[in-house]
């Protein structure tokens, strides 16, 4: 069975969407399928536009909008016909069975219209709502007309395509709201390589390297967006200091919070405890992993954060780390509090501090979590097992389209 997978930006752009898409097609390589991506024009322009990226074929699409590139609208309409040809091409050439897009619509809408004109069946996969994000990172407002647009028009899509597959239970139920049937709506959650993410020992490297000997060490790998709460992480560090002295807070990534992180350090005068690793290499996260004593993910709680599931604390979490999370649901949708992690009220510094100083002080309690943290994952959230549901999908939708 060959399947193609529309994307909006793939490897060597890291970040959880890439992480996801290349499991998912990595593993369903493991079950025998026959896999490509096809990139969208959006990230590709200076990147290779036929590779082959750690096993998985990939063909990206690059565009010259011109005149078109520059006025409002039009833009975007120019876009969608362009991706949707150039995808046309691709599958006259060597047509799979089925395409499997992912959001956002803009991947969603050219790969409907392409699979119709060739009647392959199409999958749409909701990772996260657009309109949400772009409120939370301030580019548009909660009912603006662009928020109701594409909101409107995700909703036609989902309810055009064949199949819809989504992340965890908040955007199930979302989608459900927007009148989709349920018995449309797959669920593939968030999952770990649980055999590259395995337990082991603090890396000395890693800890010579930013003189760590004799530290209790919390950290967070990822992105530095203001949903992701770090802002009450680094606050909460005074309040943990004063009773553990030897806490050291490590943030490896990049993002538009950064420099906001780094002048509360500052004003805060704890630039000694506090550690901007910088964009962290894929071959070092592990060792990074390795010498956390506890791991945070302080995501402040709104729609956006409630609705979708992280994919990060998973790593962790495979990894025998003891996590702390805020009360968002989507955290919460993977983190037991007091049996696969700690939760602590999302927005209370307070809470935040003591929460990290009791696992600070408990590494039993700190073991005991990570243990059956990783026990969760190996049952529910190992990619190997969540792959397989695909296979099924597929055949029932090319049964059903025989």
């Amino acid at each position: 069975m060959k399947v193609y997978h529309v994307l909006d930006h793939f490897i060597p752009l890291y970040s959880g969407y890439t992480f996801r898409s290349k499991y998912i097609m990595q593993f369903q390589q493991k079950c025998g399928l026959e896999v490509q991506a096809i990139v969208s024009p959006k990230h590709s322009q200076n990147l290779a536009k036929k590779e082959t990226i750690e096993g998985v074929p990939c063909t990206r699409i690059h565009i010259n909008s011109g005149l078109w590139g520059k006025i409002p609208y039009l833009k975007e309409y120019h876009f969608l016909q362009f991706f949707k040809n150039k995808i046309v091409e691709i599958l006259k050439e060597n047509p799979p069975d089925i395409i499997h897009s992912h959001s956002p619509i803009l991947c969603g809408i050219p790969a409907l219209n392409a699979a119709r004109k060739r009647k392959i069946p199409v999958v749409y996969e909701v990772r996260g709502l657009w309109e949400d994000s772009a409120v939370s990172a301030g580019s548009t407002r909660k009912n603006s007309i662009r928020y109701i647009l594409s909101k409107g028009y995700e909703t036609v899509l989902m309810k055009k395509v064949d199949q819809v597959v989504t992340i965890c239970e908040g955007l199930r139920q979302e989608i459900i709201q927007r009148g989709i049937p349920a018995e449309k709506i797959h669920v593939t959650p968030n999952g770990v390589d649980a055999q590259s993410f395995l337990p082991r020992p603090a890396s000395k490297e890693i800890i010579e390297k930013h003189q760590l000997n004799g530290k209790k060490i919390i950290g967070f790998l990822g992105s530095f967006y203001k949903y992701e709460g770090l802002y009450d992480m680094v606050q909460a560090m005074p309040c943990i200091l004063q009773k553990e002295k030897n806490a050291v807070l490590i943030l490896g990534g990049k993002g538009e919070e950064e420099q906001e992180l780094k002048d509360l350090v500052d004003k805060l005068q704890i630039q000694k405890n506090v550690l901007f690793l910088g964009q962290i290499e894929h071959k070092d996260v592990l060792s990074y992993y390795s010498i956390m004593d506890v791991v945070v993910y302080p995501r402040e709680k709104n729609r956006l954060t409630d609705l979708v599931t992280p994919l990060k604390p998973l790593e962790a979490m495979s990894m025998e780390k003891a996590v702390l999370g805020s009360s968002a649901n989507g955290i919460m949708e993977l983190v037991q509090n007091e049996k696969t992690g700690l939760i602590f009220q999302s927005g209370d510094i307070q809470n935040l501090a003591s929460q990290c100083l009791l696992l600070l002080h408990s590494p039993q309690q700190r073991k005991t979590l990570g243990e059956n943290a990783r026990k969760y994952v190996l049952q529910h959230r190992s990619w190997d097992r969540i792959i397989q549901e695909h296979v099924g999908l597929y055949q029932k939708l090319l049964g059903t389209k025989k």
